[in-house]
Order: structure tokens, then C-alpha cells, then sequence
């Protein structure tokens, strides 16, 4: 079984990595469809037809890429407020409830999916973009976000196999510890400016002086 785990939670961490990838080259392509349809129609006077085909094709495929990269993170918007009044026992009985009702809901996406997909006829008149394309990464996303549901509902019971949660953890470990030692850097460099104005011994000065006073 843990075998079984393993192997999941790699494929969760490719499937991540490539998604989100993807979805860079689909905000890439927005943005790049954007910005030529303004110059185009506000600069030479002549607007391109395909730009707002290819940002709505690239807008629907980020939709889908997001709710893959988030389902693999587990870091769906959810409202707790009510659940964290019950046990633990209870909350985690919620949690898997509503892990499975995602398991539920991507298998009738995916469904759907495969059976809408032959009745789709029309493509886009610009770029002649079949519509059976703009429902490909529904499908697939659908595939890749039960696997992610099905790996963390066995994260739960097989603990340290989350490869995707040890690399943000260790990314996250290191991006502090070039922050405390940027600040560090920071306070040292300040100190030495202070050291060489000769600031710092007039503020030791006025401090012994302000508790001279005091006393």
C-alpha cells in the first residue's frame, strides 16, 4: 500500500509542476493576446479579430489548471467557522465527507465531459479553433484532481509520503532563512553606518546621560 501512496504522490507532483507550467504559458498567451489587440486597434487603427477567441480559449484552460494546481495544494477557500465548534474526530470525519463529495463531483465532470464532446461540432470563426479543444483540460483536469483527492484522503492515513508539501515546506523554510539573514545583513550594515558617523556613541551617550538623570 504505501507503495501505492508513493507512486500517487509523485504523480500529484508532476502533474503540479507541469500544470502550472502550463498555466504560465496560458497567462503568457492572454496577456500577449491583450496587449496586441490594443496596440493593434489603438495604434495602427486596424484591430486583429483573433485576440478575444484566443483570451477566452486560454481563460477557460486557467480556470481548470487553477482548481488542478489547488486541489494538488489542498488549499481550497473553505468556510471552517462552524466545523472548528466540533471535536477533532468530528472535523476530520467532515474533512473526508467533503473530500469525497469532490471525488464525486470530478467523476460527473469528467463524464460529462466525454459525453458532450462528440456533439460538439462548431469551431471558432478566427482562429477555427474546434470546441471539443476547449473542454480537453476539463477532462483531464477532472482525471488529475480525483487522484489528488484520493492521495490526500491517503496522506491521512500514511503520513510522510507528500512530496509536494515537503518541497513548499522546504521552499518556504529556505525563503525565511534568506529573509532573517537579508535583515541580519541589513542590521549589520546599519550598525556600521552608525559606528562610522559616529552616531552610535552619541546615542550610548545620551542614553547614559538620560538614566543619569533619571537616578
Amino acid at each position: 500500500m504505501k507503495t501505492i501512496v508513493k507512486g500517487l504522490n509523485k504523480l500529484l507532483l508532476y502533474g503540479y509542476y507541469l500544470f502550472r507550467n502550463i498555466g504560465a504559458l496560458c497567462l503568457f498567451g492572454i496577456f500577449f493576446a491583450i496587449t496586441a489587440g490594443i496596440i493593434s486597434r489603438y495604434v495602427f487603427n486596424s484591430p486583429f479579430t483573433w485576440t478575444e477567441e484566443l483570451t477566452c480559449f486560454m481563460m477557460v484552460h486557467i480556470c481548470f489548471l487553477s482548481a488542478c494546481i489547488t486541489t494538488a495544494t489542498d488549499n481550497h477557500i473553505v468556510a471552517d467557522f462552524l466545523v472548528t465548534k466540533f471535536p477533532d474526530k468530528a472535523q476530520k470525519i467532515i474533512k473526508q465527507f467533503g473530500r469525497i463529495c469532490q471525488i464525486f463531483f470530478c467523476a460527473v465532470l469528467f463524464i460529462s465531459g466525454i459525453k458532450i464532446l462528440p456533439q460538439l461540432t462548431w469551431t471558432s470563426p478566427a482562429l477555427a479553433i474546434p470546441r471539443q479543444y476547449y473542454y480537453v483540460t476539463a477532462i483531464f483536469g477532472s482525471v488529475y484532481m480525483i487522484i489528488c483527492v484520493i492521495t490526500l484522503i491517503l496522506n491521512d492515513f500514511y503520513p510522510g509520503y507528500n512530496y509536494l508539501e515537503q518541497r513548499r515546506s522546504k521552499a518556504a523554510a529556505a525563503a525565511a532563512a534568506e529573509e532573517a539573514a537579508e535583515a541580519a545583513e541589513m542590521m549589520e550594515d546599519m550598525d556600521a553606518f552608525l559606528d562610522e558617523a559616529g552616531i552610535a556613541h552619541d546615542l550610548d551617550k545620551e542614553e547614559k546621560e538620560g538614566n543619569e538623570h533619571v537616578d
